[in-house]
């Protein structure tokens, strides 16, 4: 399973770079070098830089605007005691602390 780290916004130049939107506040899911899936496919990233604090990258390939940026579920860390990665927590029933819904 795959788990988003961002999505592809809007273009950067003219080479194909884009700015990534919704970025993980993990860096080195950006880096030159590092692979992410796009439409279940790997793509590598062969151009990392930032541009007013955000990521801009280029990818080994073409994608479409608007695309999730995406790395294995097991790829990531465990997280520290009471942390956790917002895909844990998607779905899940909100109590307050009296039990009502």
């Amino acid at each position: 399973m795959n788990v988003a780290v961002g999505r592809v916004g809007k273009p950067h130049g003219l080479a194909g770079a884009f700015v990534v939107e919704n970025a993980s506040e993990a860096e080195e899911r950006f880096a030159l070098g590092a692979t992410l899936f796009v439409d279940g496919e790997a793509a590598e990233i062969v151009e990392s830089k930032r541009a007013r604090g955000r990521p801009v990258i280029r990818l080994d390939r073409p994608v479409a605007r608007g695309s999730e940026l995406q790395v294995p579920r097991d790829s990531l860390p465990e997280p520290k005691p009471d942390e956790y990665y917002v895909f844990q927590l998607v779905g899940l029933a909100v109590e307050e602390e009296g039990g009502r819904p």
